[in-house]
């Protein structure tokens, strides 16, 4: 069929050029009037459009019953982070920044009965003064727990493993009784730590001391006074002396272990201490220190039910401290002797949203009787 098509147009008559302008001038005309007819319909189209919106927003108008003013921008808002504590200061590229603290003052009037002279209190409660046998204090001063300022910084991870950092300063309000003097700025906390879930942490630096940690953790007075405490420009040590020790801050490089269905266990190589004592008594000394010190906690929570916690804890320090050759510190008779510390701290929290109980104590030698080891240790 296309052979024959072609043969029979090839033997059709040529059309003379006068045809083919009249072809050409036909189909101008057609191709402007298509074209005219086509930017009619795109502006109907748009006239549509602009009729269809302004029925769409007279609607919503009829629906609200009037048209809410657009939101003012807002600005971007950081976003909590859950490894953080405190509030959120920053974040950017995987860092983050967080403060926080707190501050507190209280009006403190102690009185009561001074200590039998001699007796050795290693500091726990305030004395009277040499023309009085009573004790009579007032002081406006900070309590238990200094105040607080801390600054948490977190870096990006490393392979799946957190870096986190904390700085943390404890001022005190109160100086050493004088108008003029000073007050006290404890610097409790520099430390960093790495973590990851499943093989838990390891802490380098300064912090809160595992033996009897959970025994200052669980003392009520934290946010609080107390006993009644020491003299000068620091805390007033809460009840410490009454049934445990004060575990202090202190350098250490740390390990515990990820939380095993609530059991978690933490051990610490620590800066060692000199070991004193003479509070009362001449003063002695063992403060040849080549080992560190070893403390260590286990903790363990048991939800007995929905609203019933139990928590378990338990801790322990081991330390040796040698006495040198200078009769100042201790007595030529026990020159390179050794004393060791060691104790062993245990208790437990039975606790409601309403309520909790709390039993504690500790036993061990070369101790002291309010702060650890440097205080009335060998008394």
């Amino acid at each position: 069929m296309l052979m024959l098509g072609t043969q029979a147009l090839q033997a059709a008559e040529a059309p003379s050029n006068e045809q083919l302008y009249e072809m050409v001038r036909e189909l101008q005309a057609n191709q402007a009037e298509l074209l005219q007819r086509l930017d009619h319909a795109e502006e109907d189209a748009r006239s549509a459009r602009s009729e269809l919106e302004r029925t769409r927003r007279a609607l919503a108008i009829a629906q609200q019953g009037k048209q809410a003013p657009a939101a003012a921008p807002q600005p971007p808002q950081a976003q909590a982070d859950p490894d953080l504590p405190g509030i959120l200061l920053g974040q950017k590229n995987g860092w983050a920044v967080s403060t926080d603290g707190r501050v507190n003052a209280y009006m403190v009037n102690i009185s009561g009965d001074a200590p039998p002279a001699g007796n050795d209190t290693g500091g726990v409660v305030i004395t009277g003064s040499t023309s009085e046998s009573d004790i009579d204090s007032y002081r406006v001063r900070t309590g238990f727990n200094p105040s607080a300022l801390g600054l948490n910084i977190r870096a990006p991870d490393f392979e799946g493993n957190r870096i986190q950092a904390r700085l943390g300063l404890y001022p005190s309000i109160q100086n050493n009784n004088l108008k003029n003097g000073n007050t006290n700025l404890d610097i409790r906390e520099v430390y960093f730590t790495v973590s990851r879930d499943d093989w838990g942490e390891f802490l380098f630096g300064r912090a809160l001391s595992l033996f009897q940690r959970q025994h200052v953790i669980h003392d009520m007075e934290g946010i609080g006074v107390g006993a009644t405490g020491a003299r000068g420009n620091s805390t007033t040590a809460g009840r410490v002396g009454f049934g445990y020790l004060y575990n202090n801050f202190a350098p250490s490089f740390r390990y515990t272990t990820p939380d095993l269905d609530g059991f978690q266990w933490s051990i610490g190589l620590y800066d060692p201490s000199a070991i004193n004592g003479g509070l009362v008594g001449a003063p002695v000394t063992a403060d040849v220190t080549d080992v560190p010190r070893v403390e260590t906690e286990a903790t363990w929570k048991l939800d007995l039910s929905e609203q019933l916690v139990l928590n378990l804890f338990a801790s322990g320090l081991w330390q040796k401290a040698e006495f040198d050759t200078n009769a100042a510190k201790a007595p030529l008779a026990r020159a390179n002797e050794s004393v060791v510390a060691r104790g062993l701290g245990y208790g437990g929290q039975l606790k409601t949203d309403e309520w909790d109980l709390v039993l504690a104590g500790y036993t061990g030698q070369a101790l002291g009787t309010l702060v650890m080891l440097d205080g009335n240790a060998l008394d």
